[in-house]
């Protein structure tokens, strides 16, 4: 099969989360939530997994992952550019 890929322009600061199949669309909202608070990434992951047992009745459909990123810097300090197009 082929992997999935999507090009995004990012900025410094910005957060990427990924997630798999287990995770519900359910959820969403939540993971919104859980970002607009500004909470250290490892929390927002850890938060995610211990939560979504709720969004399925506290039985385990599927595996879950989660993958949390931070954008540190995407300058080019040769052009002084503010964004980068990354794939994912």
């Amino acid at each position: 099969a082929e992997p999935f890929r999507k090009t995004i322009s990012a900025f410094a600061e910005d957060k990427i989360i990924m997630l798999s199949d287990g995770i519900h669309e359910a959820e969403f909202p939540f993971v919104k939530e859980l970002l607009l608070r500004n909470m250290p990434l490892k929390e927002v992951a850890a938060q995610i997994c211990e939560k979504s047992g709720i969004f399925h009745a506290g039985k385990a459909e599927d595996d879950i992952t989660v993958i949390a990123a931070k954008i540190l810097c995407t300058a080019d300090k040769k052009r002084n550019a503010s964004t980068q197009r990354i794939a994912v």
